[in-house]
């Protein structure tokens, strides 16, 4: 975890990207400890609450996912916010990154929609029903 954020603005330097969008990848390890280079850093462009909301949001979908036998295809907002409330549940999912949706002008639960539609759309890549 702490390199990949990190070895991502080489590997996206030499596949072409610019640096704004190699700036607006690093930033989903804004803030964390175990990236010296990106702890200081903050979070203030809509791409960026976006990516790291996502990016922990489909952790929890997936999480849910399995608790439900691998069934995404019937998941509904309601069950997935109230895992999301339950603390114990993902335990380690960090709620507060998927809360920085909120910065963009989305609400968690179309969100919640937006996250449950698109994994359902990618369901049998990632091995769920």
């Amino acid at each position: 975890m702490e390199m990949h954020c990190v070895e991502a603005e080489e590997v996206l330097r030499q596949k072409g990207f610019d640096d704004e969008f190699i700036r607006t990848v690093q930033s989903h390890g804004y803030g964390l400890d175990i990236i010296p280079s990106l702890k200081d850093k903050e979070r203030t462009e809509r791409i960026e609450y976006s990516l790291v909301a996502a990016e922990t949001l489909t952790g929890l979908i997936y999480a849910y996912a399995l608790m439900r036998g691998g069934k995404v295809s019937d998941m509904k907002v309601k069950g997935l916010r109230k895992k999301f409330k339950s603390l114990a549940f993902a335990a380690a999912c960090n709620r507060e990154l998927i809360r920085e949706i909120e910065m963009t002008g989305l609400d968690l639960g179309e969100f919640f929609e937006i996250g449950i539609e698109a994994v359902k759309g990618i369901r049998d890549k990632v091995g769920l029903e």
